[in-house]
């Protein structure tokens, strides 16, 4: 609302690349990730002609703990060392 009073606004939220494509057992990040896409497309619809643009930041895989010890496992899995 306080967008629409001023007429201007900046909506920006973030997702990943998985929402765009599928990843093996993943379903639950997948399904998050492709639901913050639709949110973006509603909004930027809904505030179209308001000022409001409303964006989606997709970025790829990024060094993160969960994803870290995803690859720890898989390493640890496939007796093989991890790639620093």
């Amino acid at each position: 609302p306080g967008m629409k009073a001023q007429g201007f606004g900046r909506i920006v939220n973030l997702s990943s690349i998985y929402g765009a494509r599928g990843a093996e057992n993943r379903v639950d990040y997948v399904t998050t990730k492709t639901a913050l896409i639709g949110l973006t497309r509603a909004v930027a619809i809904e505030t179209a002609g308001t000022g409001i643009t409303c964006n989606a930041l997709c970025p790829g895989t990024v060094p993160s703990p969960a994803i870290l010890s995803r690859i720890e496992a898989i390493a640890a899995e496939q007796g093989v060392e991890e790639a620093q």
